[in-house]
């Protein structure tokens, strides 16, 4: 109320320029007084949310504090330790880059999504650098975002999360943007136990998605309703309680998997119905799929590695593929009986270069699944 203060500290400064009144023109609103033009943050389990500055040398204690602290195009740097935090981007278009993703932990204490974005700005986010772990909600134990623009997502752990419904590792919906470099494992959610998509254009690359849980469906990953540029990556050791142990690619979406290896994964239910089926991928309601160059082995499933199921016809596009059992391991089965129904309700396109042979990885037992010189 004095006309030579120009900034009031608040953790909140959105909160504060939206709720406070009676406040003299001219004045704004910081974490940090006189940070307007900083637009690098620095967090570290040495500093301090109180008499921080967000400086190299002065850095915040919290990952929360340095995202209010920035503004949209800002980056935050956060030194390698355990941050015990539930996060939210609060809407802001920043970078947050931990120092080693083995090093640099973000802890959810089981006490919600470690980190949420829910975009409201159309420049791009940025994740990298850390682990992400012991989140629990809903929807996206680990991750979860929202109207994400141009999101860019590398070299992050995601392990150890769960979900109520969908994506205990993470849950991206209505999104654009790219994914590479992720280990995604040991996350457990009733459908898409690692990783849930849904709506959006994304292109993924070099992910490891292996020993994640689907409790109903969708052990790895679950693909829904959405433009998927998949390539150089491996689905291993996932399981389903039902179908699509490795990977479900459903509703009305293009999913092209390129150069992908899914093996080792399983389905539970083994009665002699139509529930057990697809450990390796499951294709369903108008999804349209492309395998090209990849290697499909050793899925354990009392039927098919790779299954048709849904009220609105799919096609599998498969070229170039070594499948395990051949063209005998696809079928499509009426959600209600037993009847293998191939190429009437679902659509395969068997194209040139498939073959069923031993694919000689390196070291399968060591989740090598790199190919032997011979």
């Amino acid at each position: 109320t004095n006309n030579s203060l120009t900034c009031i500290e608040t953790l909140n400064p959105d909160y504060a320029t939206a709720n406070w009144t009676n406040i003299d023109e001219g004045v704004t609103f910081s974490v940090i007084c006189g940070s307007q033009n900083q637009d690098d943050w620095y967090v570290a389990t040495t500093g301090s949310d109180g008499s921080g500055n967000g400086t190299q040398n002065s850095p915040f204690a919290t990952i929360q504090t340095g995202i209010n602290a920035a503004s949209s195009g800002d980056t935050v740097s956060v030194a390698a330790g355990t941050y015990v935090e539930n996060i939210s981007y609060s809407g802001k278009s920043i970078s947050v880059l931990g120092e080693d993703r083995e090093t640099t932990i973000i802890d959810g204490d089981s006490r919600g999504t470690v980190l949420t974005f829910d975009g409201e700005d159309s420049d791009p986010i940025l994740l990298s650098g850390f682990t992400i772990t012991n989140g629990s909600n809903s929807y996206g134990g680990g991750i979860n975002i929202v109207d994400g623009v141009d999101i860019e997502l590398y070299d992050l752990l995601i392990t150890g999360n769960t979900a109520g419904s969908s994506g205990g590792g993470m849950k991206i919906e209505s999104s654009t943007g790219n994914l590479s470099d992720l280990t995604i494992s040991d996350n457990e959610a009733v459908g898409g136990g690692g990783l849930s998509l849904t709506y959006s254009e994304l292109t993924l690359h070099d992910l490891y998605i292996h020993d994640n849980n689907g409790l109903n469906n969708s052990g790895g990953a679950s693909f829904g309703s959405s433009m998927i540029d998949m390539y150089n990556s491996v689905f291993r050791g996932n399981h389903a309680h039902y179908n699509g142990g490795g990977l479900h690619c459903g509703g009305e979406g293009y999913y092209n998997l390129t150069n992908i290896t899914i093996t080792q994964n399983s389905t539970g239910y083994n009665n002699a119905g139509a529930a057990s089926r697809g450990s390796a991928l499951l294709i369903k309601n108008g999804a349209n799929v492309t395998v090209l160059n990849s290697i499909i082995w050793e899925n354990t499933d009392a039927v098919c590695q790779i299954k048709f199921e849904g009220n609105i016809s799919s096609t599998l596009n498969m070229s170039y593929t070594d499948l395990n059992g051949g063209q005998d391991e696809i079928i499509w089965l009426d959600p209600n009986g037993e009847t293998p129904w191939l190429d009437v309700d679902g659509v395969l396109n068997w194209g040139a270069g498939n073959i069923d042979a031993d694919p000689l990885f390196c070291e399968p037992d060591s989740s090598n699944f790199n190919l032997s010189e011979n």
